[in-house]
């Protein structure tokens, strides 16, 4: 065997990987950390709207969730590499803007499921507080012209 391949070079090998690995992962851990427990979250209430349903729970709803953290893992570590190899100079956090859409449509999926098990109506109470969303659902009431805090009047 080769003088190159020792125990202490192989452990010297194991830690400079295992420190670029983690050089890597810890600007977009919170990122990841974020992303799985808000499909968990999804998966359970998703579980609980089913049930409320009363639709069958099978294990294709878990083999989906179990696609979408892979789907968006992928998303999220391949946008950090847009970042740091094309973008780096110009700052422009592609992690970020990932990570907030998965966020967003995560989010509008656990509401969704919520007023599902509740009956409540928990997305137009939202749009209440965000009158001039672009996410609007079509059915909902449009803001005054001139936007937020205008009175109605034409000038």
């Amino acid at each position: 065997m080769p003088e190159m391949l020792t125990i202490l070079s192989l452990k010297k090998f194991a830690f400079l990987c295992g420190y670029y690995l983690a050089a890597f992962f810890l600007p977009i851990n919170q990122y990841i950390i974020a992303m799985f427990l808000l499909v968990v979250i999804d998966w359970l209430t998703g579980i609980s709207a089913a049930i409320h349903l009363k639709e069958k729970v099978t294990h294709e709803g878990l083999y989906r969730t179990v696609v979408k953290l892979r789907d968006y893992l992928i998303l999220i570590i391949a946008s950090h590499l847009v970042t740091i190899y094309f973008f780096s100079s110009l700052k422009v956090p592609f992690e970020t803007l990932a990570a907030s859409y998965i966020g967003l449509v995560e989010f509008k999926s656990i509401i969704k499921n919520i007023e599902t098990t509740s009956g409540l109506d928990i997305w137009s109470q939202i749009n209440k507080f965000i009158p001039d969303a672009k996410f609007r659902k079509k059915t909902d009431k449009k803001p005054p012209e001139g936007g937020a805090g205008s009175t109605g009047e034409k000038q």
